[in-house]
């Protein structure tokens, strides 16, 4: 991962980034409000990443060019384009929150590259309808640690979001301190969250809703329409395959996400949206690292439990264009042995780096040691069985209500449940934290 501090020695990179109207866009206003950035005053580079760069055929090196940084720091926008926020809505922390939206992000458009399109968007790029109170900026702190941890995963083989560049201003933001505002640019193929199904599905649009599921459908998941069966039923069982593969990836490597909220996940099985997350430096399977997250809902030892818990809420926003209940339940089935086929095969790949033939050994393990205590540790959490904890039965999923999800299901706390075992899924159970 090349990540450029300060301009590299070299000829100046004059290449414009050339942007396209979105496809999102051609959704229409159901699904976004058109608004312009609030400009960043006395812009300055902070970061350029090589790799992202290489996706849009740019040059590696930090530009030089003036244009290019007035752009992706929201202070200049081309006549024929204007940014985009969209809506969505979502569960957080197990709570139906209603309407939600890109509260400080811009989507400029999208470009195609060598490697095809992505949309870019402009992080921190000031208020929108969604913002609900807050500035709509990013500060400088958590802008760097997005931008490196975005490259890292990448280089990890860990499927994200990318982010090109951070450019940086002298401009006060006011958190918990006073600090400086910046601009990520990010980059997706899409940024499509479950959340955004989840919008209309709550509010009964379902034509919206279907529009949605057919734009996905045709320009991401094409193979699905040639399924047998419902088309939207192959979705669902697609991105549960992606997301499985996903959080098994984050297992592996000690990724600890911070929110998992349905709004931050992925249609596309990608990491979705940095914020306080952070790597385990010793295997602790109950470590929150969301100060906020005061139940520990999100520890690292529950995210396998929570992305499941959030597909079915993505099942349940699909339920009006599947055939069933059923079909959804089939759809989501395969990720009980999904995810613990993907995290033996990448903790496979990852201790037989440390010492060959380990990763032979790996499904025997039971035991912390010390030489090799994080990966024992994590198959310890594969194998055991805690059959006394509470569960939130998957069989709940049903048609939308919102009486249901203000209660957080009939009352109980989700985020100490393990919502897995009734389905037969022991070895996914919690440990930790109760």
């Amino acid at each position: 991962m090349t990540i450029w501090r300060a301009r590299p020695p070299g000829a100046p990179d004059n290449a414009r980034m050339q942007l396209q109207v979105s496809r999102f866009e051609g959704l229409g206003a159901a699904f976004h409000t058109r608004l312009p950035a609030t400009p960043l005053p006395a812009p300055h580079w902070i970061g350029w990443s090589a790799e992202a760069a290489s996706l849009l055929g740019l040059a590696p090196e930090m530009p030089q060019d003036e244009v290019l940084l007035q752009r992706l720091s929201g202070n200049l926008v081309p006549d024929d384009l204007m940014p985009l926020a969209s809506v969505y809505s979502g569960h957080q922390f197990g709570h139906w929150a209603g309407q939600l939206g890109d509260g400080r992000a811009l989507l400029l458009g999208e470009h195609e590259g060598p490697q095809g399109r992505h949309e870019v968007q402009l992080k921190g790029a000031g208020r929108t309808p969604y913002s609900r109170g807050g500035d709509g900026r990013a500060v400088l702190r958590s802008s760097i640690r997005e931008f490196l941890c975005s490259e890292a995963m990448h280089a990890l083989g860990i499927p994200t979001t990318r982010a090109l560049c951070v450019t940086g201003s002298p401009a006060p933001v006011r958190r918990e301190e006073v600090e400086t505002a910046a601009v990520v640019t990010r980059l997706a193929p899409s940024f499509i969250r479950f959340g955004h199904f989840e919008h209309f599905s709550h509010s009964g649009r379902h034509a919206e809703l279907r529009q949605l599921a057919d734009f996905v459908l045709d320009h991401f998941y094409p193979d699905c329409r040639e399924a047998d069966g419902n088309p939207y039923a192959a979705l669902l069982a697609a991105v549960t395959r992606r997301s499985a593969e996903l959080v098994a990836q984050w297992q592996a490597v000690g990724f600890c996400h911070g929110v998992l909220n349905t709004d931050n996940m992925s249609i596309l099985g990608l990491t979705l949206d940095y914020g306080p997350f952070q790597f385990l430096d010793g295997f602790d399977p109950g470590h929150v690292c969301n100060h906020s997250d005061q139940g520990g809902r999100y520890a690292y030892a529950r995210q396998p439990n929570i992305v499941y818990w959030n597909l079915f809420c993505l099942g349940q926003a699909l339920l009006p264009l599947l055939d069933d209940t059923q079909q959804a339940l089939d759809a989501l089935e395969p990720y009980k042995t999904l995810f613990p086929t993907a995290l033996q095969r990448r903790m496979n790949d990852e201790t037989s780096a440390l010492r060959p033939g380990l990763g032979r050994q790996f499904g025997q393990m039971r035991k912390a040691g010390d030489e090799f205590g994080t990966t024992i540790g994590i198959a310890g959490i594969i194998q055991r069985i805690d059959a006394n904890e509470d569960v939130i039965s998957p069989q709940r999923l049903g048609p939308c209500q919102r009486q249901r999800q203000e209660h957080q299901i009939a009352g109980r706390n989700i985020g100490h449940r393990n919502i897995l075992a009734h389905s037969g899924l022991g070895h996914l159970n919690v440990v930790g934290q109760r």
